[in-house]
């Protein structure tokens, strides 16, 4: 039965806030996710990354960050330090 109630568990939520582009910083998020994997963390049933792309439009990075608090991640990541401002 213990295995049974560890699959059911809720993926924990983690939260990915950028003032850059998908385009231009993606890759960071996609080193992110290999470092997950390499750790044996499985996106979509044990971990769910919510992403927030201001896209270099700073003005954007408080709404941002409370939709992404309104999600109660287990984490935000953030970057750079404008957007862990917004997120704090």
């Amino acid at each position: 039965m213990g295995a049974a109630l560890a699959q059911s568990k809720p993926p924990i939520v983690i939260g990915w806030l950028q003032a850059a582009s998908r385009e231009s910083h993606g890759h960071l998020l996609v080193a992110f996710k290999e470092g997950l994997a390499a750790l044996g963390w499985k996106e979509g049933s044990q971990v769910v990354i919510e992403e927030r792309w201001a896209d270099g439009r700073y003005e954007r990075l408080q709404p941002l960050a409370e939709e992404l608090a309104a999600r109660k991640p287990a984490v935000i990541l953030a970057s750079p330090v404008v957007s862990v401002r917004a997120a704090a």
